[in-house]
Parts: structure tokens; sequence; C-alpha cells
């Protein structure tokens, strides 16, 4: 995942049409996913945090979406 993400990331960057495309796509929800980061995917935190940061820097539609949701509850360790 971090193979995708890196590029992306830095795609975003100062790209305000790559990051509408990305919203358009749905990509926003996959974004916020890869912030949990995973055992085995190394930095795959950090590029998420950098692309969460040139999303919202490039999209209002970006921003606005991540604005709209809403908190929920954490699953328990044991249910995933």
């Amino acid at each position: 995942r971090v193979d995708c993400l890196a590029p992306l990331s830095n795609a975003m960057y100062n790209r305000p049409s790559v990051c509408d495309q990305v919203v358009r796509l749905g990509g926003v929800a996959v974004v916020l996913a890869a912030t949990r980061g995973e055992d085995g995917d190394d930095y795959l935190r950090e590029w998420a945090l950098w692309a969460v940061r040139n999303l919202c820097a490039g999209s209002d539609a970006a921003r606005a979406e991540i604005e709209g949701l809403q908190p929920q509850a954490a699953a328990d360790a044991h249910q995933l």
C-alpha cells in the first residue's frame, strides 16, 4: 500500500486538480483509513498523513468531506 500511497501523496502536493480528482473517485476514505498504519507496512502512516495534509491543502471538497465525518465507537481489538 505504501507503494501506491507515496506517489499519490506527492502528486497531490500543490496540485488542486489532482486533489479534486481523488475526492471525486472516493479516495478520501482510503487515505484516512491508511492513517492507522499496519504492521509490515513501514511508513504507511507517515505517507497517509502527508497525503491528508496535501489533500486538505488542495481541495475544499476534501476538507468538507472530512469535516462532515462523525466519530464512531472504536472496535474492540478482539472483534477485529
